[in-house]
């Protein structure tokens, strides 16, 4: 996985972007299982939650969160 994205994820767990349910074992975790079309995904949200063109109340956390215990479980 492109080192971006790993820095990403690794902030969505540290909270720069909310409270965040993810740990550095669902990331790790994320890391291991994801395919190429779970890492496209993850690059819309990375572009999503990184334009400064949105707004952070359209921002959904959440929805990351859930996607992310998707792809490990």
């Amino acid at each position: 996985m492109d080192i971006i994205l790993e820095a990403f994820l690794q902030d969505v767990a540290q909270g720069v972007y909310g409270p965040s349910e993810l740990d550095y074992d669902f990331i790790y975790r994320f890391t291991q299982k994801a395919t190429k079309e779970d890492i496209e995904v993850l690059k819309e949200f990375y572009w999503d939650f990184t334009s400064l063109i949105m707004d952070a109340d359209d921002l959904d956390l959440y929805e990351l969160e859930t996607f992310i215990e998707g792809v490990i479980i």
